[in-house]
């Protein structure tokens, strides 16, 4: 799937919503040693600037969230044959 971020118009590839918050976690200015700690950070600070509520629970909900704040796009899926 493509994948957009809305805030800086970035686009990559992924597979599942694990690699979708990998790509975020790599690719943050904030160098959290687990991506469940960038989750969790991720989180708060959403909270605290936005006054949104992002769970930190898992990568999929984590994701659903992203998708429901307006963080992150889908712009493309493929389908499997």
């Amino acid at each position: 799937m493509r994948v957009k971020i809305i805030i800086d118009n970035k686009e990559f590839t992924a597979i599942s919503n694990y690699d979708i918050v990998l790509f975020l976690w790599q690719n943050s200015f904030q160098k959290e040693k687990t991506i469940e700690e960038f989750m969790v950070n991720y989180s708060r600070r959403a909270v605290l600037t936005n006054d949104e509520n992002i769970r930190a629970n898992s990568v999929t909900e984590f994701v659903e969230d992203l998708i429901k704040e307006n963080h992150i796009k889908i712009t493309e899926t493929v389908g499997l044959n």
